[in-house]
């Protein structure tokens, strides 16, 4: 039986939803408890994303008539909104990639519609409010420029100056006038101050060729794909690694409301069970510093999810998580994760931590990475200058310190900035407006 299932401290609407998550494409397994609190299984769901995959669900024969008709509406309405999304997003996306090949821009599409069309042969039903493209770092501004070109551009007046992101981040981020059309214009997948050396001109030389929508693209290799997506999921699920033992983890996601990603990582498992190289995966996780992300997310995709991954694979990838002052504030971004899932009274401090994490580029989690970058481990030395040697560990000592206040002046000058523009605009200029569109 799977874990879940099997533990009696998970309410019945959990387990549905993760078996939900199982089993999706043969429906005829599921088995619909006769007592559910079908209003706490929506609010679940929804804050994870699977309302799409439940849409399918509850339309196929065998289960048809076993939700109430109130419930099955709302998800069936949902559905149809994310679909209307999804065609527009598609319609946007192919006219970039048209252009993009034009120009000769090689391009990746990164998760969002890509995975929707060849992991899950549905544009819809994986709910996505932007769309990622992978390129190369000198083609970015060639990039930006299509987008110019289709009238998508910098239309969201909360975003810092596109110099800020270009030195400290990973993406440019543009739109259209009216918001519903977002697209993430990605060099890297994740912020330069992080222990990881991904190595992203060899992933893009990796990558095969094949079409999406007609037009040409580049897919990323199973090991890649598989290592982008596990990086993406753990930039957002910074406790992972950290609190992978925790028994109470199945609920932590839950509340996180990342589900839908970790189902992302079991189907791209499963489609390229026969042709996963998992000896290069190893070896790339640990050339990339990414042995503690890609260790956990198998993890949990084997043990929560039945994902076919070898014992052997989990063996190589020992996850050491987090230790003192991170691992506690892991552990307590957690509890307070779980305590707001259960409806209770979140600590009044914690809540002004995490609610910052949507509000600034430097969140308070990143001041811990900032610290690991500053004082970086033999293993990450070596590996991002290829040799390790007290003369190597100054320099770079040096080096991130610079970088870091570098990031801090920045932060200052470009905030300011964005404050003066939108007082100018007349609307709120508060640091806790959203930056960042979610992934």
């Amino acid at each position: 039986m799977h874990p879940i299932s099997s533990l009696s401290n998970y309410s019945t609407e959990e387990r549905l939803l993760w078996d939900c998550a199982l089993y999706w494409r043969s429906p005829e397994n599921l088995v619909i408890p006769d007592s559910l609190d079908w209003e706490r299984f929506y609010a679940i769901s929804e804050s994870n994303r699977m309302l799409t995959v439940l849409d399918q669900i509850f339309q196929a024969e065998e289960l048809s008539g076993v939700i109430p008709a109130a419930i099955g509406n709302r998800i069936h309405d949902e559905a149809e909104n994310i679909a209307k999304s999804a065609d527009l997003l598609s319609a946007s996306l192919k006219e970039y990639l048209h252009r993009a090949h034009q120009k000769g821009l090689d391009t990746v599409v990164h998760k969002g519609l890509w995975l929707s069309i060849e992991v899950y042969n549905q544009a819809s039903i994986r709910p996505g409010s932007d769309i990622d493209i992978l390129v190369r770092e000198h083609q970015v501004q060639d990039s930006l420029a299509i987008l110019e070109e289709m009238g998508i551009d910098q239309f969201w007046p909360n975003l810092l100056d596109d110099r800020y992101y270009q030195r400290h981040h990973l993406h440019q981020q543009r739109c259209s006038k009216d918001l519903k059309i977002w697209f993430e214009i990605h060099w890297a997948l994740d912020h330069p101050y992080t222990l990881l050396t991904i190595d992203y001109e060899a992933m893009l030389e990796r990558a095969s060729r094949g079409i999406l929508f007609g037009e040409p693209v580049l897919f990323l290799s199973p090991a890649d794909l598989l290592l982008s997506l596990a990086v993406h999921l753990v930039k957002h699920a910074v406790y992972l690694p950290t609190l992978i033992e925790r028994s109470d983890l199945p609920q932590i996601i839950l509340a996180d409301g990342m589900l839908m990603y970790y189902s992302d990582i079991v189907e791209v498992i499963k489609l390229h069970h026969d042709e996963m190289d998992w000896n290069f995966s190893i070896d790339l996780a640990f050339r990339s510093g990414c042995v503690d992300i890609l260790g956990s997310v198998c993890k949990v995709c084997r043990d929560y999810f039945d994902a076919p991954i070898p014992d052997w694979v989990l063996q190589a990838l020992p996850v050491n998580g987090s230790a003192g002052l991170s691992r506690r504030v892991m552990h307590k971004m957690a509890d307070h994760e779980i305590s707001i899932y259960h409806g209770e009274e979140p600590d009044k401090l914690w809540q002004f931590l995490v609610s910052t994490n949507g509000a600034f580029i430097l969140r308070p989690v990143r001041i811990l990475d900032l610290i690991n970058y500053i004082f970086a481990n033999d293993d990450y030395v070596s590996r991002r200058y290829g040799a390790l040697g007290r003369k190597i560990k100054l320099i770079h000592f040096l080096k991130a310190a610079m970088d870091c206040l570098a990031l801090g002046a920045d932060s200052l000058y470009f905030t300011w900035d964005r404050y003066k523009r939108l007082k100018r605009l007349k609307t709120s200029a508060s640091l806790f407006n959203r930056l960042e569109v979610d992934a």
